[in-house]
């Protein structure tokens, strides 16, 4: 086992060194660069536009009901033919398109109404593209892999790393006078006595330029792909692992060195509601940070472009704490066991958000947005990884059970008696895999690890999905209900929907470790 290990290890080693390996989270820092401006921005470009607050929201309709189907759209088939780089090409233009529409919008527009219609049209076209940007970027480096999860924690958090830098660099550009700097007036036609809409589209600009360099760069050192070669060279490492005889003892738990929560056993039956259950987390999750978001810079009177800085700025200090996170996220992981870090990072943003109602819209909010950000880096990574382990684990269960079944009665006695020694024998070994869920079980049948291998993408884009669906509610309900509910207190507000998070993840964990 400890030969198999080693094999594996060396070919995703070799991997996580490529170029695709080592700079595929280029991606997603253009990403996180076009959400952190455009969350950040959108409101208060609407209202400098007049757009009632009940109405902003209505921003976020598009994404939710054309991305869902479109980022499963895209998971699917981008596993059935076996490529990236086309999806990853075809969706930087699109997203272009729609950050020129948002910055083009009070050009192409004739009145507040028009332009505010404009703005939105080219917000919904970039978000739906940079959502499922996502897809084919984590998918080249989930293939890259080779169902390690050491290199699979690692070049997750690599790439997490370079999503918390594009964040960090989005709230710091935010916080300095972009629009000063970058003379957008003149292809803009924004009304130069209008600063603070002027610094808006100066940071849209930016995220276009920062989306076109990334992209072109991730594709230009990715390799040509060639899915019949990496069909061939998946089926050899496994055809060289499977040689070596199963002699050693299992490998620790991959959970966690010293698991905050532990492990439950996952069957295939049980796999649909546990999965279901994280991915209702993950909603919530996405719903209380994009609401916190989108209305942050409303929520500190963001009309007038010097308060604007200061809200950059508290998210700003949330993003340095997130990418501070980001560099730690993979030992913290193989401590503590990724679920246990996700539920972490989740209840520390409720318990930020509790911090309102002391601090309420003052300075104090910067530390509010820090502390947040501890959250962030973590939310954005370790969900992949707990679903894939999920599977993972279900499919060793499945697989233990039916080669337990096997060796019943195919075992000899001498089999038998070296199982009872030493409790290492073939069938101990494989009972063992099948509790703890060990990845290297679902290497040895061939159907099961071409299947593993086949739906990356599908996978991620489930665990994506999860943010578009939450933008739903927020885009249905959050305007109206700030301004009828709560009657515009966003205090009142963000502590609300952290009480009800708190409530959701101790259910969750309930549920999970029963």
């Amino acid at each position: 086992m400890k030969q198999r290990r080693l094999l594996r290890k060396e070919a995703s080693a070799a991997a996580s060194d490529s170029p695709v390996g080592k700079w595929a989270g280029l991606t997603g820092m253009a990403v996180e660069f076009t959400w952190a401006v455009q969350e950040s921005t959108i409101v208060p470009y609407l209202l400098w536009l007049h757009v009632p607050l009940r109405f902003t929201g209505f921003t976020y309709l598009v994404n939710p009901i054309v991305g869902v189907g479109l980022q499963l759209g895209v998971g699917r088939l981008s596993d059935a033919i076996g490529r990236r780089k086309p999806f990853l090409a075809g969706l930087t233009v699109t997203g272009g398109v729609g950050l020129f529409l948002l910055m083009l919008s009070y050009r192409l527009g004739s009145s507040e109404t028009s332009v505010a219609i404009v703005a939105m049209i080219g917000f919904a076209i970039s978000d739906v593209s940079h959502d499922s940007l996502l897809i084919p970027a984590r998918a080249m480096i989930e293939d890259l892999t080779m169902r390690d999860p050491d290199c699979r924690n690692e070049l997750n958090a690599r790439f997490s790393r370079f999503q918390m830098v594009g964040r960090l660099l989005a709230m710091l550009l935010g916080a300095f006078p972009v629009g000063y700097l970058l003379d957008v007036t003149w292809f803009s036609h924004v009304p130069a006595s209008s600063p603070s809409a002027n610094h808006l589209v100066g940071l849209v600009l930016c995220a276009f330029l920062v989306l076109v360099a990334t992209s072109c760069t991730v594709l230009w050192i990715s390799p040509v792909e060639n899915p019949a070669k990496r069909h061939a060279e998946l089926n050899a490492l496994r055809e060289a692992t499977d040689a070596v005889v199963d002699v050693e003892t299992p490998p620790a738990d991959l959970e966690g060195t010293y698991p905050l929560l532990n492990a439950p056993k996952v069957t295939p039956k049980s796999l649909p509601w546990r999965r279901a259950t994280l991915l209702t987390v993950h909603f919530y999750g996405w719903l209380v940070t994009m609401t916190k978001d989108f209305y942050w810079t409303a929520f500190l009177q963001g009309s007038q472009v010097g308060v604007m800085r200061v809200s950059f700025l508290g998210l700003g200090a949330g993003a340095l704490c997130s990418f501070a996170v980001s560099l730690f996220l993979r030992p913290l992981n193989k401590t503590y066991g990724s679920r246990a870090v996700y539920f972490i990072g989740e209840i520390l943003l409720m318990l930020s958000l509790l911090l309102l109602d002391v601090t309420g819209d003052g300075v104090g909010t910067i530390f509010v947005a820090a502390c947040a950000g501890l959250s962030y880096a973590v939310h954005t990574n370790n969900m992949f990884l707990i679903v894939h382990n999920l599977t993972r684990r279900a499919r060793a269960y499945e697989l233990a059970q039916e080669r337990a079944s096997l060796d019943e009665d195919d075992e000899d006695e001498d089999d038998e008696d070296r199982a009872d020694e030493n409790g290492h024998g073939r069938k101990g070994l494989i009972s063992s895999y099948g509790t703890i869920g060990n990845d290297d079980v679902s290497d040895s049948g061939s159907e099961d690890s071409d299947a593993e291998g086949a739906h990356n993408a599908w996978t991620i884009s489930l665990v994506i999905a999860a943010m578009p669906a939450a933008q739903v509610i927020v885009g249905l309900f959050s305007g109206m209900v700030l301004e009828h509910v709560f009657k515009e207190d966003f205090v009142a507000f963000f502590t609300f929907l952290a009480k009800i998070g708190l409530v959701v993840n101790g259910a969750a964990i309930y549920i999970l470790h029963r």
